[in-house]
């Protein structure tokens, strides 16, 4: 058996660690076995013959920490991944009412287009949704635009669903969360929308600045009211993005107290989401974060404050992104059928137009199969060989698309890649602390 490539040691300050990226386990060993399992690690050697009889060893093959073979863990991670894109039990869907925004914030990908669904497309979209038969789960996403500037067309297609056709409904929206109502928030759970993302970019010196309309210029406290009343209802789980870039950083400590300290419980998630550059510039805009080292720097900052190692540990699983599924497709208001949501209303990168029966004709062949099959980590030798793939999954597959095939420069590797040992010895000194997770 030999060491999985994994696997990472790591030692510092006479204290010893072992991480592995697939199985996402993290320990502390004694310098005896570090240094064997270093000395393996280095000339490629057997570690043990057999793991049957030693309980250390058989707990180590369990985490994947040691593998039978050498290509024994990319074949797993590759079944996981293959076996993903070929689910036909689940569809996802992600559907913008409206492309229409009251912002006009200007980080934002989309270009703002007034109108809404018409009557024929809803229809459309609700027969093809109720053309599919005894699937697992129907997974929704409303989305803009501003969904919530047509909350009567997201009812209209949730009555409308076939629920007998479905185990499991999931829905969800993003919003700016400027007209989450107690009205439009009725109509959310009668809708069976159970989780909501909200994005505000600081506190309201520097929200306002962004977020606005020609007859409010406070947003902010028009957004948290809007926010109390999510929090007074039960079975609401809300996620707060902090938009974050260099200008407006020291923001996010203060908007993650702010609603520690009005709410006090569980149901608000704050978390940051680190602005990218999507123009292309070959120079990189020293606005934004670009490298991570600064943003190791500013997740370490933000952890050590909220004593809370959530931000900077991988989650358990490994999905990657529903793009290279056949059953994962976004709609726009005139019922233009793309691949990705970063792209929605840019008709360039469409792929389809939804028909009168529900069925969805292809206008785009190779553009859907870039998506499908294009720029395949699976395929790209210095990805397979990367001790992060498991975590990173290759990264956002638009992204790599664009680069592959548009020359974009977008870097697309994640937060932890070449930073894994500040990150993991970070994780141990807030655990050390007794920090609850």
């Amino acid at each position: 058996m030999k060491i999985s490539k994994y696997t990472k040691l790591i030692s510092k300050d006479s204290k010893f660690f072992i991480y592995n990226s697939f199985t996402n386990y993290f320990g502390e060993i004694n310098k005896e076995l570090y240094d064997f399992l270093e000395k393996k690690q280095k000339d490629g050697s057997n570690v043990v013959e057999t793991v049957e009889n030693d309980k250390l060893w058989k707990k180590l093959h369990e985490k994947r920490v040691i593998i039978d073979s050498e290509d024994e863990d990319f074949l797993s991670f590759q079944s996981i991944i293959e076996q993903q894109r070929k689910w036909d039990n689940y569809l996802v869907l992600t559907i913008a009412p409206t492309m229409d925004c009251n912002f006009s914030c200007p980080y934002c990908f989309e270009d703002k287009k007034k109108g809404y669904m018409s009557d024929k497309t809803v229809q459309q979209i609700i027969n093809f949704i109720n053309k599919h038969n005894n699937l697992d789960a129907l997974n929704l996403t409303w989305f803009g635009g501003e969904p919530l500037l047509a909350p009567h067309i997201i009812e209209d297609i949730s009555n409308k669903i076939d629920k007998q056709k479905f185990t499991n409904i999931n829905a969800s929206i993003i919003t700016n969360g400027y007209f989450l109502t107690k009205e439009n928030l009725d109509l959310l759970v009668r809708c069976n929308i159970r989780s909501i993302q909200i994005s505000i970019d600081g506190m309201p010196e520097t929200h306002n600045k962004k977020k606005y309309t020609a007859t409010d210029k406070n947003t902010f406290e028009t957004i948290i009211r809007n926010i109390d009343c999510i929090n007074a209802m039960s079975g609401i789980q809300l996620c707060v993005r902090v938009n974050i870039d260099k200008e407006n950083e020291n923001d996010f400590l203060k908007v993650y107290d702010f609603f520690k300290n009005r709410y006090n419980n569980n149901s608000v998630f704050v978390a940051p989401a680190f602005i990218i550059q999507t123009t292309k510039e070959s120079d990189a805009n020293p606005r934004l974060f670009n490298n991570n080292i600064d943003k190791f720097a500013f997740l370490k900052k933000i952890s050590l404050h909220t004593c809370n190692s959530r931000l900077i540990y991988p989650c358990e699983s490994i999905i990657e992104c529903a793009v290279r599924n056949r059953n994962s497709w976004v709609f726009d208001a005139e019922g233009n059928v793309y691949k990705c949501w970063e792209i929605i209303g840019n008709q360039e990168y469409k792929v389809g137009k939804i028909g009168e029966g529900g069925e969805i004709s292809i206008t785009n062949h190779t553009l859907l199969d870039n998506y499908l099959y294009g720029a395949d980590p699976l395929e790209d030798i210095t990805c397979r060989n990367c001790f992060s793939l498991p975590v990173c999954k290759g990264g956002c597959p638009h992204k790599r698309i664009e680069n592959k095939f548009n020359n974009k420069k977008f870097y697309n590797c994640t937060t932890w890649h070449n930073q894994w040992e500040n990150y993991l010895l970070l994780r141990y000194e807030l655990e050390q602390g007794s920090i609850k997770q």
